[in-house]
């Protein structure tokens, strides 16, 4: 059901992920009203955030391609807040221009903050700004989310609304044109297990864009550690371009302590680590982003 999914969706903050053209809210509201129509525990306990009711049974669950992995629902308030979160999207496109370009991307939050985040939506607006930046176009892009782009290119072609846009963005044209993106990047290989204590899941992003195939497959360890692998199979042989991205939430500006080797990037807080392991040809560093909450 919707609030099923709404329940497993939410982070233990209370917030929701900011996938697609998502709005920042606090679903409590809604499942305290869920309870009190279908009288389920389970609601009673995400909209209470462990203080009433009971946790839902698994931590753990797909939704036609959304995985939603959690550690636990804890046992009270202060260890529902602490619970791992971790959100895997490796749904279809969908209809409409709410879709973002984010197939195999990542949301992880842990220790009562989000990490990873989807950057958001920030404007419908399609015109560039006085710098010639589309921004409805930057925050669908796949560069925008935490997966990998090949060869500079969005997964799905990107067209826009502007009367004048940017340089190689094509314009919508409703005469022309069935869709105001380019064919949907096509999902490979999708499988995903649940276990008793630990959970995987991976598939392949096979864009119209490009060539090389993207797979990615996600373990929680135990539901204890996030393991990522990234393989890239360039199919034609060919050099290409992948750059892995993971766009971190705004309040670790500026406290992350980064390093690099041509093997390992490690980024750092007092409260998480994420090490990347990279090829001989690798290398790494930590870039200024965006985030947007609101429109």
């Amino acid at each position: 059901s919707a609030l099923l999914f709404a329940a497993y969706a939410q982070l233990p903050d209370g917030e929701i992920p900011l996938i697609n053209d998502s709005d920042t809210l606090d679903h409590s509201g809604m499942f305290e009203a869920g309870f009190r129509l279908f009288r389920d525990p389970a609601l009673q306990w995400v909209s209470s955030r462990g203080a009433q009711g009971a946790p839902l049974p698994t931590p753990s669950r797909d939704f036609d391609g959304y995985l939603i992995l959690s550690d636990s629902w804890g046992q009270d308030p202060a260890s529902f807040a602490r619970r791992q979160h971790v959100f895997f999207d490796r749904a279809p496109l969908g209809a409409g221009s709410h879709s973002h370009y984010d197939l195999l991307s990542l949301c992880w939050f842990a220790n009562g903050h989000p990490i990873l985040v989807d950057p958001g939506r920030f404007t419908y607006d399609p015109e560039p700004d006085s710098a010639g930046i589309d921004w409805r176009g930057a925050f669908k892009s796949t560069a925008f989310h935490n997966t990998v782009e090949i060869d500079g290119k969005d997964q799905t072609r990107y067209r826009s609304k502007s009367k004048t846009p940017p340089p190689g963005v094509a314009r919508y044209d409703k005469s022309r044109h069935t869709a105001n993106h380019g064919p949907d990047v096509e999902i490979r290989g999708a499988a995903h297990h649940i276990g008793d204590y630990g959970d995987w899941a991976m598939a392949t992003a096979a864009s119209h864009e490009y060539r090389p195939l993207h797979t990615r497959a996600v373990v929680f360890l135990r539901r204890q550690y996030l393991v990522a692998f990234d393989h890239i199979d360039t199919v034609d042989g060919e050099e290409h371009a992948a750059v892995l991205r993971f766009h971190l939430a705004a309040r670790w500006q500026r406290r992350v302590q980064f390093s690099a080797t041509s093997r390992w990037a490690i980024a750092r807080t007092d409260d998480w680590d994420i090490h990347t392991a990279m090829s001989g040809q690798g290398e790494a560093e930590m870039q200024d982003g965006w985030v947007s909450t609101s429109y």
